[in-house]
């Protein structure tokens, strides 16, 4: 329940708009306090830092006559955290240990060759500054 609905039944009375911070500091404990803080620290949006993750590029070739967006569903099939750039290419941001190699062989695993393959390589200089600026916002 929001607190601006629940102030009604904490306060079973009126007070003046000065009085009303005075009035909640015997309903609003050290404890209370303590439990909102770490709600609001679980809740707190996530680091995009890459200390442990391995930042690739991977490009999806398409077989003439298939739908191109057969590849971003391999993609959300391995749960990978990615960026979609033009093109058919994304930026994938995959737990280290994992190599290019390995990466685009778990992506042809999940599409099916008459419909087209993936080639994964390392990003740009370019590409790395902005993911580490957090100019690149990732999904899964």
């Amino acid at each position: 329940m929001p607190l601006a609905s629940a102030l009604p039944f904490l306060l079973p009375f009126r007070l003046p708009h000065g009085r009303f911070l005075r009035a909640l500091n015997p309903v609003c404990t050290k404890s209370h306090m303590i439990t909102i803080l770490l709600l609001l620290a679980l809740h707190a949006p996530k680091a995009t830092a890459m200390t442990n993750d391995v930042l690739l590029k991977a490009r999806y070739t398409a077989v003439e006559g298939t739908d191109p967006e057969y590849g971003q569903s391999a993609i959300e099939r391995n749960e990978l955290r990615h960026h979609p750039l033009p093109h058919l290419e994304w930026l994938i941001l995959a737990d280290a240990p994992i190599s290019p190699s390995e990466l685009q062989a778990k992506l042809n695993d999940a599409v099916d060759p008459m419909h087209g393959s993936f080639v994964v390589v390392s990003p740009t200089a370019d590409e790395e500054e902005q993911v580490r600026a957090g100019k690149i916002a990732f999904q899964r």
